[in-house]
């Protein structure tokens, strides 16, 4: 199982009490800490952490993570039963793209949960920049799904996007821009947070992603 090599990894990287914190690492099952297509990063698992009291450490080493079945855009998020925002828009991106969204490797920029992204200070930020690199190593995607302002400023960071590189669109969500970035290791797309952003329904905006990333 050479996944378990990064979990490993990130392990050793995280402090013994960075485990022990309200959090989950993966929103898919080990199968996709492979090589693939797509990645799909954001900001931080949302919720209240003094009520969810799965760890970081459950989900890297004891979680669903383990189960070849579990991708948690496919859960009951909502209390009613109703589907989440977040769940809606990546659901109905990749029927657009027509593609499976459970082969996605999915993660954040941060493992910790929190209410809100106020709460995430520049030090725990750095501390998972080599995470995400690792994360990065192994998927080696050619198509990255990155929404939240704080994500797309680490990634554009980390593959050295330049201003030249970024190309914008229209969102349709206050002021703004989808980013539509082209470098040489990868097409990188920035949207606005999907827990607010109403992406499903905007069949422009969802053609016009589907343009770039089938454009040679």
């Amino acid at each position: 199982m050479l996944f378990m090599k990064t979990i490993e990894k990130i392990c050793e990287l995280l402090s013994a009490e960075d485990l022990k914190k309200s959090g989950t690492a993966f929103f898919s099952n080990h199968t996709t800490l492979r090589k693939g297509k797509y990645m799909i990063i954001g900001l931080n698992p949302g919720g209240d952490s003094n009520t969810i009291n799965t760890t970081i450490g459950d989900s890297l080493k004891n979680g669903k993570f383990y189960d070849n079945e579990y991708n948690a855009y496919y859960e009951s998020w909502l209390p009613d039963g109703r589907e989440h925002r977040l769940q809606k828009n990546l659901k109905s991106l990749f029927c657009y793209l027509d593609d499976d969204l459970k082969s996605v490797c999915a993660t954040n920029l941060i493992f910790e949960r929190s209410i809100n992204e106020q709460t995430i200070s520049v030090e725990k930020i750095e501390k998972y920049q080599k995470i995400i690199e690792l994360i990065l190593q192994e998927v080696n995607p050619e198509v990255l799904i990155v929404f939240g302002q704080k994500p797309l400023t680490e990634i554009k960071k980390h593959y050295k996007i330049d201003k030249e590189s970024v190309c914008y669109t229209e969102s349709g969500h206050g002021k703004w821009r989808i980013e539509l970035i082209k470098s040489k290791e990868v097409k990188i797309i920035g949207l606005p947070h999907l827990s607010r952003y109403v992406l499903y329904s905007r069949k422009e905006v969802l053609q016009q992603l589907k343009n770039f990333i089938e454009d040679k």
